[in-house]
């Protein structure tokens, strides 16, 4: 484990915990296959054996750990069929919340994701676009009135962004990245959002094959 020290004086919630544990997996802090040790996390976060417990238990039940044995628990591994299963989930699920909260965004909900997009020449860091790419999306399928399907997108995101950051700070981020979302508001805001729709289908099958053709996972 890290030996980044975390302020004792203010003990985290369990979602707290959970998520900044998810932070550093995602960001590969905590690497793939690395055990995860319920009084190693503990003593790292000033918690309880029992909240600490929980937190792996919610990582199990999330995916983003993994059990070995009878009581080795490990930080997911990447793989193929993994990145496959979750693009596939995003190819029907995205399409369809878009369809149903684009024609419902107010001109409010589309200055703030204009806002998020930023200006020309504007560097972020992948972790910084990965944070608004999703805050983007959160926005654009806001108002779909589908929270169960909501729910499976946020986790979903915390997942292809393990994917996605190796393949950003590799490769590059894609210089078209603002521009497509800049045309997915315009349509919405123009009420173009069936072409909205079919220009998600298109950059979600795009990033599918971009990222399958630059995997390098053991």
């Amino acid at each position: 484990m890290s030996t980044q020290s975390i302020d004792s004086a203010s003990k985290l919630t369990s979602t707290k915990l959970v998520e900044d544990l998810r932070q550093r997996i995602t960001s590969g802090d905590l690497s793939p296959g690395m055990r995860l040790r319920q009084r190693e996390i503990a003593e790292y976060y000033d918690v309880s054996s029992m909240s600490a417990r929980d937190a792996i238990k919610i990582l199990l039940e999330d995916g983003f750990a993994s059990q070995e044995g009878a009581k080795t628990i490990v930080v997911s591994k990447l793989s193929p069929i993994d990145f496959l299963e979750i693009m596939e989930l995003r190819q029907v699920l995205e399409p369809r919340m878009l369809e149903l909260s684009g024609p419902r965004l107010s001109a409010e909900a589309i200055a703030e994701m204009r806002a998020l997009l930023g200006s020309d020449g504007e560097i972020w860091t992948p972790e910084e676009t990965a944070e608004r790419h999703w805050s983007f999306h959160r926005i654009l399928y806001s108002r779909a009135a589908r929270p169960r399907t909501f729910d499976i997108l946020e986790r979903l995101n915390g997942h292809i962004t393990r994917y996605m950051l190796p393949l950003w700070y590799s490769i590059g981020i894609g210089a078209d990245w603002r521009s497509h979302h800049l045309s997915l508001v315009t349509m919405v805001e123009d009420g173009a959002v069936a072409d909205a729709v079919e220009e998600l289908r298109i950059d979600l099958a795009q990033t599918k094959s971009r990222v399958l053709e630059n995997m390098t996972i053991d």
